[in-house]
């Protein structure tokens, strides 16, 4: 496309030999970060769970079978999903 790039305050410019390796070369550190990224994930992953922590989302509270039914009948009056969620602090079954 015959586009260069003329940077004042990094001192590049892609118009010379030596700005386009400077050019390549921070393209090449870039695409090598970038496939660096999910290997340094997995290890933080699996240092997470050597240590024995929760890795993801907070697990959802458990109803019990009172709690359930309560929700039941709330939910057939017409209360909300939302404001069920709310008020027994977890998502309501059925």
């Amino acid at each position: 496309m015959g586009v260069d790039l003329v940077s004042l305050k990094q001192n590049i410019d892609t118009t010379l030999p030596a700005g386009r390796l400077t050019f390549q070369v921070f393209g090449a550190v870039a695409e090598f970060e970038r496939e660096m990224l999910p290997e340094r994930v997995k290890a933080g992953m699996n240092q997470t769970r050597r240590i024995g922590r929760h890795i993801g989302r907070p697990a959802r509270r458990r109803l019990g079978r009172a709690e359930i039914e309560k929700t039941r009948l709330l939910r057939s009056q017409g209360r909300s999903v939302r404001r069920l969620a709310k008020e027994f602090g977890g998502f309501p079954v059925g």
